[in-house]
């Protein structure tokens, strides 16, 4: 099984911070995107494709992924041209069914997980993953009864199709990428013009999630990204030998507190 994870683009909403590309900011002591990559190895994908910008320094980060148990290739995306493009740079290295993943997604161990049991038994050809939300500025599912019609690209206030936002984490086949190329037009959100394409000819589902996968668009998200770190498995408590801890001081639950 493969997975592509998208780190290319500007990340220009996460200001002060995009220096570099969001997905390179760290907790635990590692990027973003290294917990996510992390998560998919452990999900059994041990082919991953990183679409990063022509000046990143994320491969130098994640190296070719053994020691996550994966391997990792990495394609190029020559000039932001949104989201589609940047897919379009792997189709030569995809061979099969595969799973597309933004690179914040920290919690990619549980919802892979659920997307690959309920792939199994739905015999779904595309998911999407999604989760009731009332914000705008996203991605809207509109369904009739229990089918995925289309996504509606940040509707207007008023004018969404129902209260279900998309997530970034989807779910296709190889021929995806035909799809995408028989697009009349191609421009910065023609991702979800081929999405909706596709869906009309494939067995699709959604997985409607009971929590939001947070979504790193502006710097105070990382704290929720944050928080469902300390919560997962891959935070482990320690107190450095060399901390100087006060006779006053009571700790409880799951601490870390590192050097010095």
């Amino acid at each position: 099984m493969q997975a592509v994870v998208i780190a290319a683009g500007e990340s220009s909403r996460f200001w002060p911070l995009n220096k570099e590309h969001k997905s390179r900011f760290q907790i635990l002591g590692k990027p973003l995107i290294y917990w996510t990559c992390k998560g998919l190895a452990e999900n059994d994908i041990k082919e991953i494709i990183v679409v990063c910008g022509k000046d990143s320094q994320i491969p130098a980060l994640l190296g070719n992924g053994s020691d996550m148990g994966a391997t990792i290739f990495y394609a190029y995306q020559e000039k932001p041209l949104g989201t589609g493009n940047a897919l379009w740079q792997t189709k030569d290295l995809i061979r099969g069914p595969f799973f597309v993943v933004w690179p914040g997604k920290v919690n990619s161990k549980e919802v892979i997980a659920e997307m690959r049991l309920r792939i199994d038994q739905q015999g779904s050809e595309c998911m999407l993953v999604g989760a009731e939300d009332g914000s705008l500025g996203y991605g809207m599912v509109r369904m009739k009864g229990n089918t995925v019609e289309e996504i509606v690209e940040k509707p207007s206030p008023g004018q969404e199709p129902s209260n279900i936002k998309t997530l970034g984490i989807y779910f296709f086949q190889a021929d995806f990428f035909s799809y995408y190329a028989g697009l009349a037009r191609h421009h910065e959100t023609d991702f979800i013009d081929a999405i909706n394409r596709y869906i009309k000819d494939k067995q699709t589902s959604l997985l409607l999630l009971k929590e939001d996968v947070p979504t790193l668009k502006h710097p105070w998200d990382a704290f929720l990204l944050m928080d469902i770190l300390f919560k997962s498995s891959y935070f482990k408590p320690a107190i450095s030998s060399s901390a100087r801890i006060a006779e006053n001081v009571s700790m409880e639950g799951q601490v870390y507190i590192g050097e010095n």
